[in-house]
């Protein structure tokens, strides 16, 4: 009898200790209870995006060795790519595809057990990583149409290959550092090669993709200038990536997705107090506006002293911000005259079609116009301590200094000696106003929403007309040699490649804008999420 007791005790103490190892799931215990000793050291579970998955330990074996392999076959790969691109070695593009095999294998074998869908479908709400995929696509699609040599489309698939891998990696459930940074050297360097390729280099110089007829005038596309705009892309749109892969030396977080952060917390998580202050605030406002329309319109300005502090409190990025009482006059004056103006001003552009001066003078006065009501809404109403957090975003970097690139191509290379700088300069001020709409204090939804309309509609026509239109036809920016041979920069080219990555890399704000209602998030400004938790805050889950 008190063998039997002692036997229960065992099997009971047994029960608990199985109970308390970390990792075990509910799921596995009850189809364990007899294999709990062969099993349960192999079995540990991980919390992906708010949910504990279970991983099989001997994923980390397989892990050790598939990465040593996926790694030493792409070294070795992208030493044969650059090799091969020198030379006209057939065993050097062999090497490479045989490479790029290798990676496929070994990748597949990474994949295996070791994949979360919900990050996958996570990422696949980036804007930028959707750009990446259907830009890579495009790429592969490009080579095997009009190939650079008999093996270009075996190589440039085994390229695209290792984009997917890089913009997937986030996916994995257990991989190592060095695997990820290694991985990460090895998608960035082929594609600064190949954009040095398409700039400096020979590659594909004079072959046409196809052609097109306009008003009797025949119009090409180059091989060279749409795959440098799409190497350059996919460069820049990765580049936080790469960022966030160096400095997050734990892997916490997911290097290609972010959240957008609260406008008065400054990180992505809303703080209830605040909320109810704005809140009250919102409602005092209502109220004053009520009984201000009751009064009469010429005593507007004054009513609106007598009713109102001199000063109240905003709360921006976690810091308290103090702005004046007639601000609200001057935002509301400004956000209406810079609403009325946009709209003639856009109109005579596009009816100019870039060289009729007499729409263009129209457009230069309406935008100038324009651009003074912008003024009287930015003055004592624009946020430094916001201004500076939108300078570490790279989208914003980006927009920034390919506007500046667009205004100093026109006063450079001008298509009218006065009028194009003139309409460079306005490119300049439009763009930035919707980059930075983020530092402005207060403003409306409305605004915000035409802004981005007009900057959404400047860059698509600029595209349409530096692709079917004659804009900058033949218009060599500069000439450079190299090896002997003259290789010109078309004006064309350059500004349909920079008006097409300002329209992308902004895309992601104006979705941001279109789903924030309340304006509490930031267009422009993101974290990365976690991998734990799926949410911009380390401790707090989705």
């Amino acid at each position: 009898m008190s063998n039997k007791k002692e036997v229960d005790q065992v099997v009971k103490d047994a029960v608990e200790v199985q109970l308390s190892v970390p990792g075990v799931s509910v799921e596995h215990r009850k189809h364990s209870r007899n294999s709990w000793a062969e099993n349960d050291a192999r079995i540990k579970s991980i919390q992906i995006l708010g949910q504990d998955e279970c991983v099989d330990e001997w994923l980390q074996w397989r892990i050790k060795w598939v990465e040593r392999m996926i790694l030493c076959a792409g070294l070795g790969g992208a030493v044969c790519l650059i090799a091969a691109s020198e030379t006209d070695d057939m065993s050097l593009r062999v090497a490479v595809a045989t490479c790029c095999a290798f990676i496929f294998i070994g990748f597949c074998i990474m994949v295996y057990k070791n994949i979360s869908v919900a990050i996958v479908k996570r990422l696949l709400r980036e804007w930028n990583v959707i750009i990446i995929l259907i830009l890579t696509i495009s790429n592969v699609c490009i080579e095997f149409w009009r190939p650079r040599l008999p093996l270009s489309p075996i190589l440039t698939l085994g390229w695209g290959f290792v984009v997917y891998i890089f913009v997937l990696l986030d996916a994995i459930k257990i991989k190592g550092r060095i695997f990820v940074i290694t991985l990460g050297g090895i998608f960035t360097l082929p594609n600064v090669y190949l954009i040095y390729q398409h700039t400096l280099g020979s590659w594909n110089k004079g072959v046409v993709l196809f052609s097109h007829t306009i008003r009797g005038e025949e119009y090409s596309f180059s091989k060279r200038s749409t795959q440098l705009t799409i190497y350059m892309h996919i460069f820049l749109a990765s580049v936080s990536g790469i960022y966030t892969l160096i400095k997050d030396k734990k892997m916490e977080l997911i290097m290609l997705a972010t959240g957008n952060i609260y406008r008065e917390t400054g990180d992505g998580v809303e703080n209830a107090r605040f909320s109810t202050r704005k809140n009250n605030n919102d409602n005092e406002a209502g109220n004053l506006l009520k009984t201000t329309w009751k009064a009469r319109r010429n005593t507007w300005a004054e009513m609106y002293h007598q009713n109102v502090a001199r000063r109240r409190n905003l709360k921006l990025l976690g810091q308290d911000v103090v702005i004046d009482t007639w601000l609200d006059w001057r935002v509301k004056w400004g956000q209406r005259g810079t609403g009325i103006l946009c709209l003639p001003s856009i109109v005579s552009y596009v009816m100019s079609g870039s060289s009729h001066p007499g729409f263009i003078v129209s457009s230069i006065v309406f935008g100038s116009m324009m651009a003074i009501f912008f003024g009287i809404l930015y003055y004592k109403n624009l946020s430094y301590v916001v201004m500076r957090r939108l300078l570490h975003e790279p989208n914003v970097v980006f927009i920034f200094i390919l506007a500046c690139c667009i205004c100093s191509i026109d006063i450079a290379n001008p298509t009218l000696p006065l009028l194009s700088p003139m309409l460079g300069v306005l490119y300049i001020i439009v763009t930035q106003a919707f980059i930075f709409v983020d530092a402005l204090k207060s403003k409306s939804r409305i605004f915000l929403i035409v802004i981005a309309f007009v900057n959404t509609i400047l860059n698509l026509y600029c595209v349409y007309g530096h692709t079917f239109d004659d804009w900058g036809k033949d218009v060599v920016l500069f000439n450079y040699t190299i090896r002997g041979e003259v290789y010109p920069i078309m004006k064309r080219s350059t500004k349909r490649s920079i008006f097409l990555q300002i329209l992308l890399f902004s895309m992601s704000g104006l979705l941001c804008l279109i789903k924030d209602k309340k304006l509490e998030l930031m267009v422009f400004a993101t974290r990365n999420i976690y991998r734990a938790t799926g949410t911009t805050d380390r401790g707090r889950d989705t």
